[in-house]
């Protein structure tokens, strides 16, 4: 009889922050997913019941992975306004596809809007 390895679902979480990463949001899928994990899908499946459900979960781990990266490290409001601005800058070089996933904004793509809602013209104020 195999060994019982758990395999855990922030380590599958990970998995797919990596693929995002390297190879872009349309690369993960179970099989890659599993493959990167080094386990079967079956992992997968139990932790999060679907992929659309692994989805919405690693949306939320992708936004927390940013704001670990962009956390200020002054109480300096100017001094935080440029670390957040270069930190963005360096992940559009680094790590083009989260940024690409931060900006996802098609149906299916993402389950909620991205950043759609900052540039909304309702809510702008024009004098």
């Amino acid at each position: 009889m195999g060994r019982n390895v758990r395999i855990s679902k922030e380590k599958i979480l990970r998995s797919g922050l990596e693929m995002l990463i390297r190879n872009g949001y349309s690369s993960i899928n179970i099989t890659g997913l599993a493959k990167q994990t080094g386990c079967s899908t079956q992992p997968v499946a139990w932790h999060f019941g679907s992929m659309e459900r692994f989805r919405i979960e690693l949306a939320d781990y992708v936004d927390e992975y940013v704001i670990k990266k962009v956390h200020p490290e002054t109480d300096d409001p100017m001094e935080n306004l440029l670390g957040t601005s270069y930190v963005y800058i360096d992940m559009a070089f680094d790590e083009p596809n989260v940024i690409c996933f931060l900006l996802m904004e098609s149906e299916g793509s993402r389950p909620y809007e991205g950043v759609k809602f900052v540039f909304d013209d309702k809510k702008v104020f024009m004098p």
